[in-house]
């Protein structure tokens, strides 16, 4: 497939195929860019609001962006060792076996998955610690790994915690379907070494408790010196960056001012100084976390694709689309690939268009609602990447003001690797709003932060002594 083009050539190709219509799809289109496209001086401003909100966050005042002490410093590079990590981020729970090697070499690691059942789902804290310590004593012994000494331990937890230390968090909430009783306000590696020692377990540390999208920055970080910002855009997007200790107030009210710097775990999905439409509204009101995580909704590749369905039905029931787009309500499963892969036909007829509607059950589709479909998806996908180039500059331009050194952003997720064109749109954006000094930031795909950056951070915290 081509490089897609961009919103205002996809609007002009629909206007000059269809003179007829100019005035009302002029009309039409200037909403969707009056909407959607964000100009160079309401990004600079989203990054003024984004470093107010992350100085209040970091003193512990009210903000939207909850600014998370990890607890853990920076990796080195060579930190060397063979580490486990257990990964519980959902209904399918991995243990890994990871090789860490001098000068940022991983050997291939030992990957096993394990799906969480139902009982277990809505079960107890016993049912759910001991059923994870069956599958841990089981890939040791499967591994060889019960003559190894003892083993240090990295446990990837991607649920709501109070993190008091590195290897103590207690679990604020349920997400995801999970309604295990008894473990919302407890510490989630006690109840995990509770349970190791119950089965009989005794030669496993665990020395660090992380959520993905520090083990990003940390995988990121652990192969090129320059990482200190790592980025998850998937379904769901987070930040994490690296912070003077000096400046986490939150951090020096407990544990006294100390130097150094550590992984600062941002939630950005819920930061929302940002311009929303009628559209993110109604978006919005269909969440069950309603008026929560907007900046997610208006980036992530589970409500990009959600919010297009939204304005697609509502041109639908306007009559802008010809009466055979009456189908589109019936669509189930519509996601940020499909998006992408409509806006990357550039065909004359928009065939490949045609097809992904028949495969919709959506038939006989005009050119006219092609092009119109491919818009309204193009200035969503576009706003999408250009709110997270925006918010990765805030990021980098809140450590380093100036751009005196290089900078390397570790991404990780499914709309920045898969959804055709996204990438080149969210470089091409961050090199644009940076200027004359695009050249001091370099963006690279680090996957696994759940697994390999989990190992990461226990090699450093078993190297360093991080978690105080």
């Amino acid at each position: 497939m081509e490089k897609p083009q961009s919103l205002t050539g996809a609007i002009n190709e629909l206007v000059k195929k269809h003179p007829e219509n100019n005035e009302t799809m002029e009309k039409l289109f200037k909403t969707l860019v009056e909407n959607f496209e964000i100009s160079r001086s309401e990004q600079l401003e989203i990054i003024e609001k984004l470093h107010t909100e992350m100085d209040m966050g970091l003193a512990g005042e009210t903000s939207s962006l909850k600014m998370i002490p990890s607890f853990v410093e920076p990796p080195k590079g060579y930190e060397v060792g063979k580490y486990l990590v257990l990964d519980l981020g959902g209904t399918n729970f991995r243990v890994i076996a990871v090789d860490l090697e001098k000068n940022g070499n991983i050997t291939e690691p030992q990957i096993e998955n394990n799906t969480i059942n139902k009982e277990i789902l809505a079960g107890t804290k016993d049912e759910l610690f001991d059923y994870i310590s069956d599958v841990l004593a089981n890939f040791i012994t499967k591994n060889n790994l019960d003559n190894s000494g003892e083993q240090m331990l990295g446990f990837t937890f991607s649920f709501p915690i109070e993190q008091t230390s590195l290897t103590s968090g207690k679990l604020i909430s349920w997400t995801k379907g999970f309604s295990i009783s008894g473990v919302v306000g407890e510490d989630v590696v006690e109840l995990l070494n509770e349970s190791m020692r119950k089965k009989g377990i005794k030669n496993i540390k665990i020395v660090s408790l992380v959520n993905d999208t520090v083990g990003t920055l940390a995988h990121g970080r652990y192969k090129d010196e320059d990482c200190d910002t790592g980025v998850i855009l998937g379904t769901g997007t987070n930040a994490a960056y690296i912070e003077d200790i000096s400046k986490i107030k939150t951090y020096n009210a407990l544990h006294g001012s100390i130097g150094g710097k550590m992984i600062i775990n941002m939630e950005w999905g819920n930061f929302n100084k940002l311009p929303r439409t009628n559209y993110d509204e109604q978006l919005d009101a269909t969440t069950e976390n309603q008026g929560w995580h907007i900046m997610e909704k208006m980036v992530s590749a589970k409500y990009i694709a959600e919010l297009t369905k939204i304005i697609v039905r509502d041109f639908v029931s306007k009559n802008v689309f010809s009466a055979n787009m009456n189908g589109w309500d019936k669509i189930q499963s519509f996601s940020a690939q499909d998006m992408s892969e409509i806006i990357c036909d550039n065909s004359s007829e928009l065939e490949l268009v045609e097809e992904k509607m028949r495969k919709f059950e959506v038939t006989n589709t005009s050119l006219n609602d092609r092009l119109l479909l491919k818009s309204i998806c193009k200035s969503v996908f576009d706003r999408s990447a250009r709110i997270a180039a925006t918010l990765i500059a805030g990021v980098i331009l809140k450590m380093d003001p100036e751009l005196n050194r290089p900078h390397t952003v570790a991404i990780d997720g499914s709309l920045y690797e898969k959804a055709t064109g996204y990438k080149e749109s969210l470089a091409d954006n961050i090199y644009r709003l940076l200027g004359k000094k695009e050249d001091q930031v370099k963006l690279i795909l680090s996957k696994d932060g759940s697994g390999i950056g989990a190992a990461v951070v226990a090699a450093t915290a078993a190297t360093h002594g991080s978690g105080s």
